[in-house]
């Protein structure tokens, strides 16, 4: 839901409840203190310093869908993902990954964040930074370094 929520403000656009979730929550008041703790949570990406660089930024766009490969053992694979957010700031392409986790490991989402790394400089042809946003905590965390040796290949063959 937080995603949802979250989403829905990126685009400047109303939120509304997927069937989905409102049929799994039979009581009103529990599925709107669920939507205000949404609400609160996704306030505290747009009220942070990187929600702050997202809305000052030119070109931005919330769930942006990539697909790149891979070529192992002479095939290519295909990989499809979906960044959270992506925006240019400087020259250079921000992706941002949201994360609602209770335990922080950056270290978990690496694999996930090298594959948006190399889709999102191989689309753009730019500087590529990428971030794991923890929504819970207000946590923002750069990633790049951590992942810009691993390569898809390395991931794959796992």
């Amino acid at each position: 839901m937080v995603h949802a929520v979250l989403e829905a403000r990126l685009n400047q656009q109303p939120f509304f409840i997927a069937p989905k979730i409102r049929s799994r929550i039979d009581d009103e008041k529990a599925l709107q203190n669920l939507i205000a703790h949404a609400e609160t949570l996704a306030d505290a990406f747009l009220n942070s310093e990187l929600g702050k660089r997202w809305a000052v930024s030119v070109y931005r766009e919330p769930e942006f869908s990539v697909v790149t490969s891979v070529v192992i053992g002479g095939k290519a694979i295909a990989i499809t993902g979906q960044m959270d957010l992506l925006f240019e700031e400087g020259g250079e392409v921000v992706v941002v990954d949201f994360k609602t986790d209770k335990v922080e490991n950056p270290g978990e989402h690496y694999g996930q964040l090298a594959a948006y790394y190399q889709a999102a400089a191989d689309i753009f042809g730019k500087p590529v930074s990428v971030w794991l946003f923890y929504l819970r905590s207000g946590r923002a965390v750069d990633a790049t370094e951590d992942v810009r040796g691993i390569s898809l290949e390395e991931l794959t063959s796992e």
